[in-house]
């Protein structure tokens, strides 16, 4: 009988501890993935900031936030509204979608400061961009890839940059240099260079050029990079309208700064 109780006892006592352990790990599984919540999330239209004490503020409002039963709980305290959301992470938790639960509409969320990266191993290179922006593969003649923001199909509206990878035709980088620039010019309407020189890309000893031209309707200022490595040019082309530049910036220099050349 003493020997049953004791059994009983034991087996009583190792409920509670599984059940205590289960209880930790939703909690701590609900602390982790509220951690993947904080910090500013972007979309086309709003954005929204989530903090590590569980407020938020959004474009429109401002409020608490909790997560319950595999859901967003948003408790707006400027309009007096409570909103549910399912929710998923992707691209490396950069992206997250909400679905209203109300009325199944879908929000996209890009965390803001959030880097992506290309890697072409046929090419041999590997660049970061930002999880805001988008890739095309042989979007344009000759490129290996383009990156665009806010942008139609020519990247005239937004920003692009675009990776050629090319065989050198036995050039270096100042026969490159003189032929590239003398074609440009007569390519592009209104064209103007405004700086070039010297430069690194990846390491190796490169060029950097800065011009303006004409494009339609668009007055356009592109920023191009270059090297030769084993008789490959790799060639980058950062292109916006000139009244946006200042904001793709830092974005561009970003983009080049992360450029590796991996074979």
């Amino acid at each position: 009988m003493k020997k049953g109780i004791l059994v009983l006892i034991i087996s009583i006592f190792v409920v509670n501890v599984l059940c205590g352990c289960i209880n930790e790990n939703k909690k701590t599984n609900a602390i982790d993935i509220k951690t993947k919540f904080v910090g500013k999330w972007n979309s086309d239209s709003e954005s929204i900031t989530f903090y590590s004490d569980g407020t938020y503020v959004s474009t429109n409002s401002n409020g608490t936030f909790e997560l319950k039963d595999d859901k967003l709980l948003l408790q707006d305290q400027v309009n007096s509204e409570a909103y549910e959301f399912t929710y998923s992470f992707s691209n490396n938790d950069n992206t997250l979608t909400l679905t209203n639960l109300a009325d199944g509409s879908l929000i996209i969320l890009i965390r803001e400061g959030a880097y992506n990266t290309y890697e072409n191993t046929k090419y041999g290179f590997r660049i970061n961009y930002p999880a805001s922006w988008s890739e095309r593969e042989k979007m344009l003649p000759n490129t290996v890839v383009t990156f665009l923001k806010n942008t139609d199909f020519m990247g005239a509206l937004g920003g692009s940059v675009s990776v050629t990878v090319s065989n050198a035709g036995g050039y270096d980088i100042d026969d490159f240099k003189a032929s590239h620039i003398e074609n440009i010019s007569l390519i592009y309407t209104d064209f103007n260079l405004t700086y070039q020189g010297n430069t690194t890309l990846s390491g190796e000893p490169g060029y950097e050029l800065i011009c303006t031209y004409n494009q339609g309707v668009y007055s356009i200022i592109q920023k191009e990079i270059w090297t030769i490595k084993d008789d490959t040019l790799y060639f980058l082309a950062c292109l916006v309208e000139k009244q946006n530049y200042d904001e793709f910036e830092d974005d561009f220099d970003q983009m080049i700064s992360s450029f590796e050349i991996t074979s």
